[in-house]
């Protein structure tokens, strides 16, 4: 999945509630070594070699889609 995929899909689970879109909404975020799931924005299966961020909803991200969000928060 290319950048530009990447960064469409996030805007559009932010604009959904997915994915935090305003950092004045309580939220957390845990990293760590993947368990299996795959990343909720490219489908990437995050194995215990790749790191992945997992959000209190449920939400994870590989290391690319959790560096586009932050890009993505910023603009917001």
């Amino acid at each position: 999945m290319d950048l530009e995929e990447r960064r469409t899909r996030i805007r559009q689970k932010m604009r959904d509630g997915e994915l935090v879109s305003n950092v004045t909404r309580q939220f957390s975020v845990c990293a760590g070594p993947g368990q299996g799931p795959p990343c909720s924005v490219c489908g990437r299966v995050l194995g215990a070699r790749d790191t992945e961020f997992e959000f209190s909803s449920g939400v994870r991200l590989d290391v690319q889609c959790f560096t586009v969000w932050l890009e993505e928060l910023g603009r917001g």
